[in-house]
């Protein structure tokens, strides 16, 4: 029985885990819908799970979360107690995912349930990959059949460039819900208080700040090249490519407004994202 068929026999299962992602993250559901089933199904799963897990921490929800880790060990255990726990065995089973990666997830996910202290840039990165440049690492395997081990640190620049444009994105919406991520030696060197993260507009301190980290993530998207060469799926490879230049488009949607995300969410619309599929569409 191959990869395909092993996941096929739970795909009625994986129905509302599909729902989960086409509600919660339309750039993504919008990349991967187009993968052969198997493949879209799995991730769809994955991304359920790690949607609770976000939920629970973004909504300060200790019981709630702690429940999520007892139902990750008994996933690991191969023991798993509802339908997505089955169906995320059967989906690391399958495609030989890291139960590090995902121990690591859960850590940064821990980490910002009770308020992550992100005091410079080292801490930054390091807690963009806990929460995105594992899911990286934990979706290749699923998008081809080549071992991706070797190129690790490019498929986490571009999770941890995709996280910092989030930051940057939802600094004024994160700093109403208490939440703090932009580095506080960043914040002291470009005297940026709180209080300036919830003003109508941004002021120049606040856009020169944005500015320094738009700059480094714009960096780490160009790592994107090295990713695609390892997928050998075409339409894998094309998902991919829509995923992560969805995220690069709103950076540079911002970077177009002159970093004033203040006033007004910024996101990318649906034109936008035809224009993009057909742009990947004729990759070589």
């Amino acid at each position: 029985m191959n990869k395909a068929e092993k996941i096929y026999k739970y795909t009625d299962g994986m129905e509302e885990s599909k729902k989960i992602i086409k509600a919660n993250s339309t750039t993504f559901y919008y990349a991967f819908s187009k993968l052969p089933d198997y493949r879209a199904n799995s991730i769809f799963v994955l991304y359920h799970f790690l949607r609770e897990l976000d939920d629970c921490a973004d909504n300060r929800q200790a019981a709630r979360f702690n429940q999520m880790l007892n139902a990750w060990d008994n996933i690991k255990a191969n023991s798993p107690e509802n339908q997505l726990g089955r169906n995320l065995w059967n989906v690391f089973d399958v495609f030989n995912l890291s139960f590090y990666e995902m121990n690591q997830m859960i850590a940064g996910q821990k980490a910002d349930l009770y308020g992550v202290k992100i005091k410079d840039m080292n801490d930054l990165k390091h807690y963009s990959y806990q929460v995105a440049g594992t899911v990286g690492q934990l979706i290749m395997p699923i998008l081809t059949n080549h071992d991706v081990s070797g190129i690790y640190s490019h498929i986490n620049n571009i999770g941890i460039a995709m996280q910092i444009t989030n930051i940057i994105r939802d600094v004024k919406e994160d700093a109403l819900a208490g939440r703090l991520y932009l580095p506080q030696k960043l914040m002291e060197t470009f005297h940026v208080e709180r209080k300036d993260l919830i003003r109508d507009h941004a002021s120049d301190n606040l856009k020169s700040l944005l500015k320094y980290l738009a700059d480094y993530a714009n960096n780490l998207y160009s790592d994107k090249k090295v990713v695609l060469k390892s997928i050998d799926n075409r339409n894998a490879k094309v998902a991919v490519g829509l995923a992560v230049d969805g995220y690069h488009k709103i950076l540079t949607n911002i970077i177009k407004q002159k970093y004033d995300v203040l006033d007004s969410r910024v996101y990318v619309n649906k034109t936008s994202k035809l224009i993009l599929y057909l742009k990947n569409s004729i990759l070589d």
